[in-house]
């Protein structure tokens, strides 16, 4: 795996910590020399327009990481909240890359950080970042030179999806609430710090129970050409009329993520050219997703 294109966003200046907590569903204080939560970052109606890891490099600065097709969208956007703020946002454009490998390539390497989920590390301008889940996962975030030299060969290894790591693009801007990525489940969202933009619907989704839909683990027996956005439906396909049962979030080779309805999760689901996808495993729990 060489690590999938990523960029960044940088925020600095005095008032950027205080600019991002009035954004993002994480706690920006939380972030720091030691930690780089995931985050996401909602429209005003609760919709996902990415999902980052918020790293803080230094003093009155964090960078945003994600996928590098959003960097130029997400820093426009992003721009038109600073007003008197003394805050500077730029697009760092792509250069990096993000792999997902086992506690053992840290080993390797000489890494060593806490178990806590988000627990982070900087080495040699990389960033190594504890997943949520068992066994040990970890992000590896950084300048794709680097990191593509630190990608595992064996094809055994985790990736992005048997880890379950969530991920918006630019096919599924604003296609999902956090809680339908698992954001809350894996320590993407403060519930206890003040408002942010989307916060209202967010809160009201989690404290209502109101979530009816999840995103969940899935192999495909075939190969298929399914992309994030892509519909799922609940059996196969016959006349183009079945009823859609979720969308696709990501794909690796031939394993993906898709949100699902909960009435379908755990169940089998096909592709629109009838390929089947089995269910799997996540490696965290999520409580309203049944075991497979």
């Amino acid at each position: 795996m060489t690590g999938m294109p990523w960029g960044r966003v940088s925020v600095g200046g005095r008032d950027a910590a205080t600019l991002l907590q009035g954004q993002l569903t994480q706690d920006v204080t939380t972030a720091g020399p030691g930690q780089a939560p995931l985050t996401g970052w909602c429209t005003p109606k609760g919709r996902l327009l990415a999902v980052c890891r918020l790293l803080a490099p230094a003093p009155e600065r964090f960078e945003l990481a994600m996928p590098a097709e959003l960097t130029a969208e997400v820093a426009r956007r992003l721009s038109m909240f600073v007003l008197r703020s003394q805050a500077d946002v730029a697009d760092e454009g792509p250069g990096w890359s993000s792999i997902v490998v086992t506690a053992d390539t840290a080993t390797a390497h000489g890494v060593a950080l806490d178990t806590t989920p988000g627990a982070a590390v900087e080495v040699e301008g990389c960033w190594w970042i504890r997943l949520a889940g068992a066994p040990g996962h970890l992000q590896v975030l950084g300048p794709a030179p680097a990191v593509s030299a630190l990608a595992p060969t064996d094809a055994a290894q985790v990736n992005r999806i048997t880890a379950g790591l969530p991920a918006v693009y630019a096919a599924t801007r604003e296609a999902f609430i956090p809680q339908m990525l698992n954001l809350d489940a894996i320590g993407g969202v403060s519930f206890r710090k003040g408002c942010y933009t989307g916060q209202e619907i967010v809160a009201r989704t989690q404290n209502l129970g109101r979530i009816k839909r999840r995103m969940a683990r899935y192999v495909t027996e075939a190969n298929t050409p399914l992309s994030p956005g892509d519909r799922l439906l609940h059996s196969p396909p016959a006349d183009g009329t079945e009823a859609t049962a979720g969308q696709v979030v990501d794909r690796e080779g031939q394993d993906l993520l898709a949100v699902v309805a909960l009435e379908h999760a755990g169940q089998p689901l096909y592709a629109p050219d009838g390929t089947r996808l089995a269910p799997r495993p996540l490696p965290y729990a999520v409580p309203e997703l049944p075991g497979v």
